[in-house]
């Protein structure tokens, strides 16, 4: 039922935004656009995909998993190409952790590691959205934006001190019981933090990299966004496109329709609309990304099953 609702949230955002679309204006920005900027942004998704799977890397290795980088690699990539078919990134996230999962006794450190990773992003867009307070364009006025983004970084900072360095606290215990009364936790995440005592800490200077990491990743992110918008002839200033961005990134977290397509088409035009960019403009802009990804994370993701089955062979 739940899976049903989500494919008719889909086609009831899509449908709207298709009447609500300017055709020759949509068409002319297609046919307009500069390959220059594409090109650019297309060189950028592979170190992006790099820096991705690298995190996830350096966090098993922190938690003691020894698993090639290669086949991190292309899970990491798995989990991406599933966010395009399955509501929101975080079902992205489920089926990273159940296709490495497969065969390994312990799984425990590895949902910690996908536990890990989601929060320092999670913390590196509220960070980005922030940046919106010193913007010049109208995204500096979205006050209760910027309040959510600033409880969302109170939250998730603590959250990733707690899951890579408390192992034997009573903060752990009372994180646990906390956690158990949300209604939205599984009994996975649950076991995962009861079992965090039995796990290796993870000292400051890799808890400051992963932060890092993330934040790195979230500048790659948003200058391949940045390009494409640039390529579809939208120019706005890079301090206002960083809090942009971020604010459509956190929106495409939610599992509300398949591959996050309608939500994040809204999203990113009635925030452009503040600027004075066309809705239909800014759709083409969010369509080319969303086709641009789509294209090459597949493309990605042969190649690396087709590696995969070599090396096997």
């Amino acid at each position: 039922m739940k899976n049903c609702l989500k494919v008719v949230t889909t086609l009831v955002a899509l449908s709207a935004i298709y009447y609500t679309l300017d055709r020759d204006l949509f068409w002319k920005s297609v046919w307009t656009a500069d390959t220059r900027w594409l090109f650019i942004a297309i060189l950028l998704f592979f170190p992006c995909q790099f820096i991705s799977a690298y995190r996830w890397y350096f966090i098993l290795s922190g938690l003691d998993q020894t698993i090639p980088f290669r086949t991190i690699l292309h899970h990491s990539v798995l989990g991406q190409l599933s966010t395009l078919v399955l509501p929101g990134q975080i079902s992205g996230d489920i089926v990273r952790l159940l296709s490495v999962s497969r065969r390994r006794k312990e799984g425990v450190p590895i949902l910690l590691s996908v536990v890990i990773d989601k929060f320092a992003l999670l913390l590196a867009v509220a960070i980005f959205v922030l940046v919106g307070v010193l913007a010049p364009g109208p995204v500096s006025h979205l006050i209760g934006v910027h309040i959510a983004a600033l409880v969302t970084a109170i939250v998730a900072l603590p959250l990733v001190l707690v899951f890579c360095q408390y192992r034997s606290d009573p903060g752990v215990d009372l994180l646990m019981r906390v956690c158990a009364k949300l209604p939205f936790v599984r009994g996975q995440l649950i076991k995962a933090v009861g079992n965090l005592p039995n796990l290796p800490q993870m000292p400051n200077s890799a808890v400051f990299n992963i932060i890092m990491s993330a934040v790195f990743l979230l500048c790659f992110y948003t200058a391949g966004a940045y390009f494409v918008a640039l390529s579809m002839h939208i120019e706005i200033n890079p301090v206002d496109w960083v809090a942009i961005n971020a604010i459509v990134s956190f929106v495409q977290i939610f599992p509300l329709t398949v591959g996050g397509l309608g939500v994040r088409e809204g999203a990113f035009g009635a925030i452009l609309s503040l600027y004075g960019v066309p809705f239909s403009q800014a759709i083409v802009c969010s369509l080319t990304g969303f086709a641009l990804g789509a294209l090459f994370t597949s493309l990605l993701w042969l190649a690396l099953g087709s590696i995969e089955c070599e090396t096997r062979i």
